[in-house]
């Protein structure tokens, strides 16, 4: 009796040791058909029915090869030729990532309440709280088609985002340098989304940019204003010193004509007086240009 008592107790211990790491790490291959590998140390190796697919452990699928894994109520399906990493991040809201590095997956996600589950390709990302989709992903881009419920597609270049409802099919493929999201509804009708168009804000530093300005405004005022005002004394300046000096030379040469005229109806009579005259004259014709010579510096 004791001897059943042990084999049943030894029994128990050894399913609770092979169940813990299914317990631990949740995914299980339950479904394989063809070649399915696991890279190991950097080493290919067959995948089991029953293993368990440990977190950013690499599964791919051969091109006759197909692989089902499950945790709970939600499953992984791989189909050929498809290349797959499955990332778990625990916490208050369990979240789980398939990154799918090429080839095409199906998703059967629980329903909750938060998004928690995503699916990440080089060419656009979903993201689910409950639903069942398919996406494919390859060099020419990839897509996303739902089977039940919604799913959020992003397209990781441009982050345009679309709502893909029951029915209908999101595609992102490469144009030129950049990216291009479509949605296709149930009757084939094709719809590109593209990203609102917004007034681009420049970013400035409160008050130092209208100082800066102001100040700027006034220096250009004040050395505008001073040059014109400079050059209005200048001009105006030199126009009086060229009025009077043409004004001292025009009389000099009246006098010297009146002077001239005075001695023809003179004649020589008088040595004297004309010495006398000659005199005068030199000593007019120097005062005249002494004073001219003394207003012109004073005005300059």
């Amino acid at each position: 009796m004791l001897s059943v008592y042990k084999l049943a107790a030894a029994a128990l211990a050894v399913l609770a040791l092979t169940t813990l790491p299914a317990l631990a790490d949740d995914w299980v291959a339950v479904k394989l058909r063809g070649l399915v590998y696991q890279l190991v140390d950097g080493q290919w190796e067959r995948l089991d029915r029953r293993d368990v697919v440990p977190d950013d452990r690499v599964i791919r699928t051969a091109a006759n090869g197909s692989a089902v894994f499950q945790r709970g109520g939600e499953s992984i399906t791989l189909s050929g030729n498809t290349q797959i990493q499955i990332f778990d991040k625990a916490g208050a809201q369990n979240y789980t990532t398939v990154h799918e590095h090429f080839g095409t997956v199906a998703i059967e996600a629980e329903v909750q309440n938060v998004q928690h589950f995503e699916v990440d390709t080089p060419y656009l990302a979903a993201v689910v709280k409950g639903t069942k989709f398919i996406v494919t992903s390859g060099e020419d881009g990839a897509s996303v088609e739902v089977t039940r419920g919604k799913v959020q597609v992003t397209d990781r270049h441009t982050q345009e985002m679309v709502l893909v409802k029951v029915g209908e099919t999101a595609t992102v493929v490469p144009e030129g340098s950049t990216t291009v999201l479509t949605l296709v509804d149930g009757a084939g009708v094709a719809t590109v989304i593209e990203a609102v168009a917004s007034t681009p804000v420049l970013t400035t530093v409160p008050n130092a940019g209208g100082v800066v300005g102001e100040t700027g405004a006034l220096v250009n005022n004040v050395l505008t204003n001073t040059v014109n005002g400079t050059g209005n004394v200048v001009n105006n300046t030199v126009n009086n010193v060229g009025g009077v000096v043409n004004g001292l030379l025009g009389g000099d040469d009246n006098e010297d004509e009146d002077d001239e005229g005075d001695d023809d109806d003179q004649g020589s009579g008088s040595s004297g007086r004309g010495s006398s005259s000659s005199g005068s004259n030199g000593s007019g014709h120097g005062s005249g240009r002494g004073g001219l010579g003394g207003l012109i510096g004073g005005l300059l």
